[in-house]
């Protein structure tokens, strides 16, 4: 078997089909601020009525925020998307309940942020990814029921420092975490993907020729931390598993052209399996692995 990276391994690259491109971690300057405060309830129809080629910038006040509709980034538009808040304390970061969708062609960053969704449906998305790349900077995104985030349609990606899944390990729990899809490309770094799976569903999702680097990530608490299906690519380095619940790991029953490279990782079972069933990538490498079963990791309760 080929090795086969699928991303690039430099710290803020994203992998991009037919070459790469470098990802500035630096804030951008945008030529139009608006502020959002927490009784503002114009602010979905205001990003949603953004024009091909506009730039603009939204500073959320600290506080809750509640979108009555959907915030929706048009075609061709670059944003982005900040809390005030000087603190570092995830606490102090504005609080936004509400649907995102980022459509294709579009672009930006968001920042300093907290993004929640109430979902009805287990279909529902807090923020759905399409274009980029699309940057995301300590930023909160948490789901009850539904997919925290969902990328698809060739998206690009990165999150840096966040946290992506549900509110608690008993009732609040996001269906998925992060599901990619349809050729899409993320890069996770010190991200922790926590507190998904309800009956079914999964921390990290791969399908559909997705491609994902995970950088120094954990996985806490899930029903299985990660899944994958046909033509799909995993890179783990230095990543941790911790608590899951079924498994660490699946394979779905299409595994055709799938490669995991899995570099000095943890993974610390409760009682179940490290995979939650036979099957296994085509390619599957492995360098400083270590396999810790518990029989019993504490259940945090609510968080």
């Amino acid at each position: 078997h080929i090795r086969h990276s699928p991303c690039a391994r430099s710290h803020g690259v994203l992998a991009l089909r037919g070459g790469s491109a470098s990802v500035a971690l630096a804030e951008e300057t945008f030529p139009c601020v608006s502020f959002v405060d927490a009784n503002d309830t114009k602010f979905a129809q205001e990003i949603s009525s953004l024009e091909y080629g506009s730039r603009r910038k939204f500073v959320f006040r600290q506080g809750r925020h509640i979108l009555r509709e959907i915030a929706v980034i048009r075609w061709g538009v670059k944003v982005c998307i900040q809390g005030d808040c000087a603190s570092q304390k995830i606490g102090d970061r504005p609080e936004v309940w509400g649907n995102f969708s980022f459509f294709q062609q579009t672009s930006g960053e968001m920042r300093g942020m907290k993004l929640g969704l109430h979902c009805y449906t287990s279909s529902d998305d807090c923020l759905l990814l399409q274009g980029g790349p699309w940057l995301l900077f300590e930023t909160d995104v948490r789901c009850i029921g539904g997919t925290a985030v969902r990328t698809v349609l060739r998206s690009k990606s990165l999150f840096h420092g966040c946290n992506i899944g549900g509110i608690n390990t008993q009732y609040m729990r996001a269906a998925d975490g992060l599901r990619c899809q349809m050729e899409s490309s993320v890069q996770l770094e010190r991200t922790r993907v926590e507190m998904c799976g309800i009956l079914d569903g999964y921390g990290l999702s791969l399908c559909q020729s997705a491609r994902v680097q995970a950088i120094s990530c954990e996985f806490y608490h899930n029903s299985v931390a990660i899944s994958s299906d046909d033509s799909t690519r995993l890179l783990l380095r230095g990543c941790t598993m911790l608590g899951s619940r079924f498994a660490s790991f699946h394979c779905s029953s299409s595994t055709e052209n799938v490669i995991w490279i899995l570099e000095d990782c943890e993974i610390y079972g409760n009682v179940g399996s490290v995979w939650l069933n036979e099957r296994r990538p085509t390619h599957l490498e492995t360098k400083n692995v270590s396999i810790r079963i518990c029989r019993h990791i504490p259940d945090p309760g609510f968080l």
